[in-house]
């Protein structure tokens, strides 16, 4: 591991930072929870009415298409 990574405060080693990272997303809220993430980032909810009502919205230059669908270059 290169030392120029700055691991946050409440991790006491690289290997904690992993552990506490595993035990989260193999917890039980994530399983009851995961299709939501899904339609979030590749479902329904990625754009439109849907996102919006979501709160998943970015600003316009985050997107490789402008509002009417068209690629931006």
């Amino acid at each position: 591991m290169p030392d120029t990574v700055k691991l946050p405060a409440w991790a006491e080693s690289p290997v904690d930072f992993v552990h506490k990272h595993r035990m989260a997303l193999e917890s039980e809220y994530v399983s009851a929870n995961l299709h939501e993430w899904i339609d979030l980032i590749f479902g329904y909810k990625q754009q439109g009415k849907e996102a919006i009502a979501a709160n998943n919205v970015f600003f316009y230059i985050t997107y490789e298409w402008d509002s009417r669908g068209a690629a931006i270059n």
